[in-house]
């Protein structure tokens, strides 16, 4: 009889858990996400990630996720932050930014930015693209294809 309570608890805890926990686990990832792009992956300083991931509550943006604008406010879009990364990444990457779903690709997106951008020449999509296909090193920040 005790086992059965037992097994009716855990049932209930775990019902309780999928229903409320996903939740608390997106924002708990998201937060991890940002500020691992922040800075880890573009050497913004915690403080900077952490203001970034308070500026989206200030802001209406639809039904758009806030997660956009913490992402942007990183690359220096709102010129607040230690390094603006948005005058050497093409449009087409920072779109590739503002519509990704994948952290793991956020995160690789921002390493490329945070070790290639750094060059006169803007880096693109076309350049993230062979970048990641071939080893991820300086020596391949810019795709021989790119234009």
């Amino acid at each position: 009889m005790d086992k059965m309570v037992m097994h009716t608890a855990l049932f209930t805890l775990v019902l309780l858990l999928v229903t409320v926990a996903p939740g608390l686990v997106t924002a708990q990832a998201y937060e991890t996400t940002a500020r691992r792009f922040c800075v880890n992956a573009l050497g913004q300083s915690k403080y900077d990630a952490t203001q970034c991931l308070l500026k989206p509550r200030g802001f209406n943006i639809g039904s758009r996720d806030p997660a956009v604008l913490t992402y942007l406010c990183c690359l220096g879009s709102f010129n607040d932050v230690t390094y603006n990364y948005v005058p050497y990444v093409a449009q087409g990457l920072i779109m590739t930014i503002v519509n990704s779903a994948s952290a793991s690709n956020l995160l690789r997106i921002g390493s490329f930015i945070g070790k290639c951008s750094r060059r006169k020449v803007k880096v693109s999509l076309k350049d993230f693209n062979y970048w990641n296909r071939n080893g991820r090193t300086l020596k391949v920040c810019h795709s021989p294809w790119r234009k």
